[in-house]
């Protein structure tokens, strides 16, 4: 929010080059962030994480400061897609608002940061969309994210954000972190043999696993 604040994008990236470089001296192979979520209330309480209440400004930075942290060979992981911008109950939130609404102030900033630096990997957050969990969206996930956008990444859940895996893997979510959980991996193995879930679906999100 302080840098976000110079309006200085040669800071921003000076700022992610060394996040990479500590990173990396301390042993890791990537980083979870940048967060591009609005401030839509004081009591945001990762508002820490995020830059401002501009789509635009959030945008520009936070694509500078990815660029430095993936400068010095680390992974970045853009969270929280999309419309995290409330912590209260965020695991049950349900939130309803139209594509214009979306399109216009609260997706702008990853759109911004996928388009110029191209993270590995995004993170999906836990609220519901119009009724539709976020890592279940196939609209959110697969219609913007890679048509629109033309992301080529792995899609990260939250941290026990994984609602239906079924509907996730069909939606293009890659990954249910925390790992190690066979939570619905029995439903999966149903819904194709059965050809509910097209097998392609669980290739392809095997597929970016691997490469990853």
């Amino acid at each position: 929010t302080t840098i976000a604040q110079t309006w200085d994008k040669e800071l921003a990236n000076a700022f992610g080059t060394q996040v990479g470089r500590e990173a990396d001296m301390l042993g890791y192979r990537g980083w979870y962030g940048p967060g591009c979520n609005l401030h839509r209330s004081p009591f945001g309480g990762r508002n820490d994480e995020y830059w401002s209440e501009d789509g635009f400004l959030s945008g520009h930075l936070a694509g500078n400061m990815l660029a430095g942290v993936q400068s010095t060979g680390m992974m970045c992981t853009i969270k929280h897609f999309a419309l995290n911008e409330n912590e209260n109950m965020r695991q049950s939130l349900h939130t309803y608002l139209s594509e214009q609404a979306m399109r216009e102030l609260y997706l702008p900033a990853f759109e911004t940061v996928i388009k110029a630096a191209q993270p590995e990997t995004v993170m999906c957050s836990y609220p519901r969309i119009n009724n539709v969990h976020a890592s279940d969206n196939h609209w959110l996930l697969t219609d913007v994210l890679r048509k629109d956008w033309g992301f080529a990444g792995l899609v990260v859940t939250d941290w026990g954000a994984l609602c239906d895996r079924v509907k996730a893997m069909h939606a293009g979510c890659d990954l249910s972190m925390p790992g190690g959980s066979t939570y619905m991996e029995d439903w999966v193995a149903a819904a194709v043999r059965d050809g509910t879930l097209p097998e392609s679906d669980v290739d392809a999100c095997a597929a970016r696993v691997i490469a990853l």
